[in-house]
């Protein structure tokens, strides 16, 4: 009989502990609404007028000055915005800039779809037609890079007498081509200097 009262005990207490961990639960999920929900999240795409996704465009979000780019399909994504009024500016080099007022309402998601138009303003960047996207996005994806980074558009190479892919390379600033027989054959890149 005692160990038949002490297994009817342990199953008591372990029963007893299971439901204070579930009626605790709700509490807890309760708890992360309440962190979450005075934040939302803002995302887009950012297009050229013919519909072309822009990789590497800044959009910036005033007031908190946050910034992100867009990837390789001109998509966005800022999460954990605190719920509130905002102005949005989406700058790419050689459009003109977009800005729109959006409301970020808590734990509910904002979109953003530009189209931004070809600058007027030619002195920031030439654009020659048949030519205006790789360059254009080139241009674009060194200024947002994480690094130094130099990038030569397809375009640009299928454009220039290249024999081989060290030829097209050393084009690029800070290389150095060595060639053998008159074509490139070994690449070399330059340290930058830390002066």
């Amino acid at each position: 009989m005692g160990k038949t009262s002490r297994s009817f005990f342990i199953s008591l207490l372990s029963s007893l502990v299971f439901t204070t961990f579930l009626s605790s639960l709700p509490s807890f999920a309760q708890n992360d609404r309440v962190t979450v929900s005075g934040r939302g999240t803002l995302t887009g795409s950012v297009t050229d007028s013919q519909g072309r996704m822009l990789q590497g465009a800044q959009v910036k979000v005033d007031p908190g000055d946050v910034t992100t780019v867009s990837d390789p399909q001109g998509l966005f994504v800022l999460s954990a915005l605190t719920a509130g009024e905002y102005s949005v500016t989406i700058t790419y080099a050689g459009f003109e800039a977009f800005t729109q007022k959006v409301t970020v309402a808590a734990g509910q998601p904002v979109r953003v779809d530009t189209a931004l138009k070809v600058g007027s303003n030619n002195q920031q960047v030439n654009v020659y037609a048949g030519r205006q996207g790789g360059e254009v996005e080139a241009i674009n994806r060194t200024f947002t890079a994480d690094n130094i980074i130099n990038v030569l558009p397809a375009d640009v190479i299928t454009s220039l007498p290249n024999a081989n892919v060290p030829d097209a390379i050393g084009r690029l600033p800070g290389v150095t081509l060595e060639r053998d027989e008159g074509e490139g054959k070994y690449v070399q890149i330059a340290e930058p200097s830390r002066g």
